[in-house]
């Protein structure tokens, strides 16, 4: 989960930066069995109101592992509850990585500051990842949009404005279609990237 910043709040058309933003659902998780999905907005949990994210850690370590519990959430503008049976949290690795390049490797052209590579198990290895979908940032311009948001060297690209990323042709896809502000999904989080001048 992350917090809902004022660029999240306008992709997702909130009315408010009120809650905390569900930004990967693990997969046979509790949350995803309970029906949650990244994108959604948390905005109770047990019937008490989340405003910040500080407020849904503190109300989910009061809770016991294996306890069913209420969450409201906001969709897609509309609201919706699920209950979610509390499991043990797993600690995840956050990385800030510099990926080596093998020649043979193949990179993305450079999109609003990025240049991408596939997640070849070489890749997945270095930065400890199981999941080789996506792909990962090799290099960044640090006066670009991408660095701006929050984007970082090491970072894996899942999904960009809903739609899954499994690999770089997928990317290079939607970055050939894609304008204006773009939702990107990482390991660490939604961003929103704006338009780069320099393209």
């Amino acid at each position: 989960v992350q917090e809902v910043t004022k660029d999240l709040a306008d992709y997702f058309k909130l009315s408010n930066t009120k809650g905390a933003l569900v930004s990967e659902v693990l997969p046979g998780g509790p949350a995803e069995k309970a029906g949650l999905k990244g994108g959604d907005v948390i905005t109770a949990f047990k019937g008490k109101k989340i405003n910040e994210i500080h407020n849904l850690l503190n109300e989910v370590s009061k809770s016991r592992v294996g306890e069913t519990v209420s969450v409201d959430v906001v969709r897609n503008k509309a609201k919706k509850q699920f209950k979610v049976k509390i499991g043990k949290r797993s600690e995840g690795i956050e990385s800030s990585v510099e990926i080596e390049k093998p020649e043979e490797l193949k990179t993305s052209k450079r999109w609003r500051g990025i240049s991408a590579v596939p997640i070849t198990d070489e890749v997945a290895k270095e930065l400890e990842l199981k999941d080789t979908n996506g792909v990962a940032i090799l290099d960044m311009d640090t006066d670009s949009t991408s660095y701006e948001a929050g984007l970082r060297k090491g970072d894996v690209i899942r999904g960009m404005n809903r739609i899954k990323i499994n690999s770089l042709s997928d990317y290079e896809d939607v970055i050939k279609e894609t304008s204006g502000v773009v939702l990107i999904r990482t390991d660490r989080g939604f961003f929103t990237i704006k338009e780069d001048e320099k393209r």
